[in-house]
């Protein structure tokens, strides 16, 4: 081998021992961290909240309208379907306007149960009012059928928010679509499509409702990478494998289908996996980019500090039987406090009433150990001395 083949094999090695994670198509760099942003603001139930829910505003001021001639009293059909002309019988023409009549027009076309929603406009006109009331039609679905798809009908059903005996209108209708190819898309199927077909019933309040999905192909893991995230610590030969061995136990690996529900649950597992490691601060993320027709799965790990032991005092247990007392990785409360609350009660159970225990975290935040230690003042385990039944004595 020459000097040249032999300076570009080792650098080549060298990349490869560094990331850890080389391939032959490079992956993008690594997105910001994700900020957690509350539920109530995220996905497409936060557009429809805006959507539906029609903003509060003041009243408007009827004064100057009130006792005036009723001139016309016109009906406004919104969403575009179901336009068929319908007439207020309830208010007529010539009668003086008031709050209480635009009530009772707005009233007869609610009690009807064909609208989802009904307001009620008054303008003036010459010297007359003009009362109009803006409806919004609604159907109630009859039947669903899905057509096309290929996960779980009920889990899609339910995300779309599409249910038998329901109520469908020009507004909802969309969002029904949206949220089903939100809900593939979540699966991994980025270009499914979704068409709702309405088709009318003996009953015209009534509807059956057809969803036509075509997934489309699904994406898959064109390269995994994991990003440290978190304090910058020292290098330590000896917890980086640690690691590195915890990562390789990461569920969705290259060529799995990109389902966020695979990838939280994978997130989940090893974050569990690793606070039985004694990471017990350890958070994992997931984040998924894309280029082209390749979908890059960026695993984020906060390891946070390896937590170890040490007690001092013990005379009558030893350290591994405290440690699996404080079972440690299925505790939630692992503040120094509580923590020490276990050691006493796993002394008193065991008929140490007298003993002692105090609890410190030591390291600092750039510290990738850190020690839960324990000072244990065990006293003396209280002994029968002697039983005397009095029921028993004369």
């Amino acid at each position: 081998m020459t000097f040249r083949a032999l300076i570009q094999l080792t650098g080549f090695l060298a990349m490869a021992l560094s990331a850890g994670l080389v391939r032959a198509d490079p992956a993008p760099s690594p997105p910001a961290p994700m900020t957690r942003q509350p539920a109530s603001t995220r996905g497409v139930d936060s557009e429809e909240s805006q959507v539906e829910a029609p903003e509060l505003i003041a009243p408007p001021d009827l004064g100057r309208l009130t006792g005036r001639s009723i001139a016309a009293v016109e009906v406004v059909i919104t969403g575009g379907r179901w336009n068929q002309p319908v007439t207020v019988r309830s208010v007529r023409v010539g009668e003086r306007f008031s709050a209480s009549v635009a009530r009772r027009a707005a009233r007869e076309l609610s009690e009807t149960g064909r609208y989802a929603r009904v307001s009620v406009l008054a303008e003036e006109r010459g010297g007359g009012v003009v009362l109009r009331v803006v409806v919004l039609p609604r159907r109630l679905i009859a039947s669903v059928r899905v057509v096309g798809g290929n996960l779980e009908e009920d889990a899609l059903l339910g995300e779309a928010h599409i249910v038998q005996g329901g109520e469908v209108t020009a507004v909802t209708l969309p969002q029904m679509i949206v949220r089903a190819q939100a809900f593939y898309g979540q699966h991994g199927y980025a270009r499914a499509r979704a068409e709702i077909e309405l088709r009318e019933t003996d009953d015209p309040m009534r509807v059956a409702l057809l969803l036509n999905i075509e997934p489309g192909p699904q994406s898959v893991v064109t390269q995994r990478v994991f990003v440290r995230d978190g304090v910058a610590y020292q290098a330590n030969l000896d917890l980086d494998a640690e690691l590195s061995s915890l990562q390789g136990y990461y569920a969705v690996d290259r060529g799995d289908g990109v389902d966020e529900e695979s990838l939280a649950a994978a997130d989940r597992a090893l974050a569990d996996r690793m606070h039985t490691a004694q990471y017990h601060r350890a958070r994992v993320q997931h984040q998924l980019a894309t280029r082209g027709d390749s979908t890059f799965l960026y695993v984020r790990i906060e390891p946070g500090p390896k937590f170890l032991t040490r007690y001092e005092g013990l005379h009558y247990f030893d350290a591994d039987q405290i440690d699996r007392s404080l079972e440690l990785d299925k505790e939630l409360d692992k503040s120094v406090r509580h923590l020490a609350a276990k050691v006493a009660d796993f002394y008193i159970r065991r008929g140490f009433l007298d003993v002692e225990v105090s609890a410190e975290e030591r390291g600092v935040p750039t510290d990738r150990v850190h020690i839960l230690a324990f000072d244990v003042r065990e006293h003396l385990p209280v002994r029968v001395a002697s039983r005397e039944f009095p029921c028993l004595v004369g």
